[in-house]
């Protein structure tokens, strides 16, 4: 899908040039436009091909902050023990731990930049993480990006991420791979799948979330693995589990984005010691 965005951009971009060029053609020489259909049809595919992109085309941006967390002007960034760099498709957040890595997918329309913070507390807290940049910030365009990384990385365990649509899409990428992922993280999301029963999945959002469509969260209850835990956070919201400001539809938080991430991150390193523990008993 990364390959064919350009592509049908290019190739839209070439129709309605050769429609303009043909229009401009006649009208210097002062002619009748006698191939309209020929006109209509490059507009026609030029605009068929664009639109859908043009449509996705604007996001929500991240907060000043994230820049804190991201490379700089070299490539690479490193705050204490966690050093930053990009990757072919995003961000590599490598910390001190060394056996378990998180693939983490953007929510949809929003910056990729925004969840950087939170990458970085992971990765602190012994987590590595790689931050996806999707293709038009829609997660459904690549679900399986998280294949390159667990391909092409050394980790003896497996996470798999998501806010919001990144998580929604996930489940789906299970029936997609052949690689082995020991578990699913997913924030303010849920699963029109069936999750495969021996993936154990982590759930969390806030109670003031007013963007997750509470009924069809219940409803797809019965897709989860048996191995679920629900996380409630109390007084957290949609937005705060990035940093992009307050989504349109979201309600406004009772306790700050650093308390809401906080607690979101102490789930998640409880959750996942607790895996590797069970699994390194077996």
């Amino acid at each position: 899908m990364r390959t064919i965005i350009p592509i049908a951009v290019t190739i839209a971009i070439v129709y309605f040039i050769l429609a303009i060029v043909l229009i401009i053609r006649k009208h210097i020489k002062g002619e009748k436009i006698k191939h309209k259909f020929l006109i209509f049809f490059f507009l026609f595919i030029s605009f068929n091909l664009i639109g859908p992109f043009l449509i996705f085309l604007p996001y929500t941006h991240c907060e000043d902050i994230c820049y804190d967390y991201l490379p700089d002007s070299s490539g690479t960034r490193t705050i204490d023990e966690v050093t930053v760099s990009t990757t072919k498709t995003g961000y590599f957040f490598d910390g001190p731990g060394t056996e378990s890595a998180i693939v983490f997918y953007p929510g949809g329309k929003v910056d990729t930049k925004a969840y950087a913070p939170l990458m970085y507390k992971l990765a602190e807290d012994g987590k590595d993480c790689f931050l996806v940049d999707m293709p038009l910030h829609m997660a459904f365009l690549d679900i399986g990006a998280a294949d390159y990384y667990i391909d092409n990385y050394e980790y003896e365990n497996w996470y798999l991420m998501g806010h919001s649509l990144g998580g929604a899409v996930i489940p789906a990428f299970l029936y997609k791979t052949d690689n082995h992922v020991d578990g699913i993280i997913l924030l303010a999301a849920y699963s029109t799948f069936k999750i495969k029963h021996y993936v154990p999945v982590i759930t969390i959002y806030g109670t003031n979330d007013g963007v997750m469509n509470t009924k069809r969260f219940n409803d797809c209850i019965s897709n989860w693995s048996y191995k679920t835990q629900e996380v409630v956070i109390r007084g957290g919201n949609h937005s705060q589990f990035g940093y992009y400001g307050l989504q349109k539809g979201d309600n406004k938080a009772s306790i700050s984005r650093e308390e809401q991430q906080e607690i979101t991150v102490e789930a998640i390193i409880e959750w996942t010691n607790n895996l590797e523990k069970n699994k390194a008993e077996k």
